[in-house]
């Protein structure tokens, strides 16, 4: 509104439209630091062992959040589902090689213009199957 300082006062109104936009300003974050899993070396390729999940408090893209594996997956033992962030067994498991621990590290970025990421360990562990075998 704007008015003048007559006698009698004139008066106007105008509408203004302010259109906000969301700054990418709050990275994804995990609420732990660390996920602990374990798995069975008999368990079938494909099985879900942990879901990692990361909450970014902007809007919009700003706030669409995609997990890769950044590090830690030897020999592309685990693969994650890109949008639930759910960690699956990619390959049969065998607790007699070398690698019966991973330790990875699962990356969270959102869609933000630069994206902002932050990043969670997690611990798995294969263990032997009850049903196996004794093995020598």
């Amino acid at each position: 509104m704007v008015k003048d300082e007559g006698t009698p006062a004139k008066r106007n109104y105008a509408r203004i439209v302010i259109d906000v936009f969301d700054a990418n300003d709050h990275a994804p974050e995990f609420s732990i630091g660390i996920i602990q899993g374990r798995v069975f070396e008999t368990t079938t390729v494909g099985t879900t062992v942990v879901q990692v999940f990361a909450v970014d408090k902007d809007h919009g893209d700003n706030a669409a959040i995609t997990y890769h594996i950044a590090s830690g997956n030897i020999g592309n033992t685990f693969t994650i589902d890109e949008t639930l962030g759910t960690l699956q067994v990619a390959k049969e498991l065998d607790i007699n090689s070398m690698h019966y621990e991973y330790l990875l590290i699962v990356k969270a970025t959102d869609m933000g213009k630069p994206p902002l990421s932050s990043s969670l360990t997690v611990h798995i562990m294969v263990v032997m199957a009850d049903n196996a075998p004794p093995k020598y």
